[in-house]
């Protein structure tokens, strides 16, 4: 079996930066550490950080002291003063890319504009967005909800880095024919863009996909949905151990791509089991 992996997958840079600011700020911080929420959607690695004292949490409740890392979706401005005025201190790993996009909402939320944010209700990441505009946006995960919305001018427009592009523009080319003209900050990720556009390449080069991540990872479920769109067996994995080989058996050349929160010793652990074979 001839195996091909992706040269975009596993973590992308923001990803790998907030891991740098995880693991630094737990050997100098004092007392205990946490994560608000899973750092990002990656069990594995949400339990590695565990065992090195770095605890995921969403509820804060009678914890006075501690350092808390704003985790790479980002975090609402309400949570954050709430965590400050219980005396605890705050290390930020919100990816850079996110963060732009929290700053125009929240500039033009104060301006007046009616926020539209396109990407799936629940995200950590679009909670995080629509808190820079005290939770008034909108949030679309299709035409058909957008064109449901009762929204008035003036109106920007920003998406869940990791959101599908082509659904993204089709809202972003409604509200333009409805207004006339709105205001738009394409805040989709250049890297999962580049992710999603090598797994379509990568489907017609092979007899079938193998896409690894974090079950609860969006960009991971993406790559999931564009790969069976080419119509290429496609199977998903969380990690080695979650791949059926015994179904790979009949196929002689096999893609691997991995979500941007995957990390490399997971994607390696999928690579010597296809060898195997």
């Amino acid at each position: 079996m001839e195996i091909i992996l992706a040269k975009n997958a596993g973590f992308c840079w923001g990803v790998k930066r907030a891991m740098d600011i995880v693991l630094k700020t737990a050997e100098s911080a004092s007392g205990r550490t946490f994560t608000y929420g899973p750092l990002i959607h990656n069990q594995e690695v949400v339990d590695a950080l565990a065992q090195k004292g770095i605890q995921p949490r969403d509820d804060f409740g009678g914890i006075r002291e501690g350092t808390v890392i704003i985790r790479t979706h980002g975090m609402p401005p309400k949570v954050k003063k709430d965590l400050q005025k219980k005396g605890l201190k705050l290390v930020d790993a919100t990816c850079p890319h996110v963060s732009k996009t929290q700053k125009e909402v929240e500039k033009h939320y104060k301006k007046g504009y009616t926020v539209v944010i396109v990407g799936d209700l629940k995200h950590a990441e679009v909670i995080s967005l629509s808190g820079h505009s005290d939770d008034r946006a909108f949030v679309v995960s299709s035409l058909e909800e957008a064109e449901r919305l009762n929204v008035l001018p003036p109106v920007l427009i920003v998406a869940q880095s990791t959101f599908n592009k082509e659904i993204f523009h089709q809202i972003v080319e409604y509200y333009k024919k409805k207004f006339g003209s709105v205001n738009v900050f394409n805040s989709i990720c250049r890297s999962a863009t580049n992710r999603q556009k090598e797994v379509l390449e990568l489907a017609k080069e092979v007899d079938a996909m193998i896409v690894v991540g974090g079950a609860s990872s969006a960009n991971t479920k993406r790559l999931v949905q564009i790969s069976e769109s080419t119509g290429v067996p496609t199977y998903y994995a969380e990690t080695a151990k979650h791949l059926d080989v015994k179904k790979l058996k009949k196929f002689k050349k096999v893609g691997v791509t991995a979500g941007a929160s995957t990390p490399d010793w997971v994607i390696n652990e999928i690579i010597e089991k296809l060898k195997k074979l």
